[in-house]
């Protein structure tokens, strides 16, 4: 992600990332308190039968979305191609990309 950052913005850019990572972060946990809230709040029963269905109900939403995550990196992955160390008789430091074959695994 930040591999072809010049060396002069490498600062602001570890900083964005790290920013985001900690939004993210904090965002994230309280939307899934507020759907376990929600769903507990919601849930007919014994207050400990509640809360377990509320965290239960939290922690579907992220696993969900962890799964499509999963998915669309690994669909995303197998389409770039992969640099590999130079090849005998290449020019020193030449990266010569690996191509895969068709229908078949690296």
């Amino acid at each position: 992600m930040t591999a072809d950052v010049p060396a002069q913005d490498a600062g602001i850019v570890s900083a964005s990332v790290n920013s985001a990572q900690q939004m993210g972060g904090s965002i994230g946990s309280a939307v899934f308190n507020t759907v376990a809230a929600g769903a507990a709040s919601a849930f007919h029963g014994s207050v400990r039968t509640a809360t377990l269905h509320g965290f239960t109900t939290a922690v579907r939403y992220p696993l969900a979305a962890l799964l499509l995550a999963a998915v669309v990196t690994a669909a995303l992955a197998g389409k770039r191609e992969r640099p590999t160390a130079p090849k005998p008789g290449s020019p020193r430091g030449r990266w010569v990309p690996v191509r895969r074959p068709a229908g078949g695994t690296p």
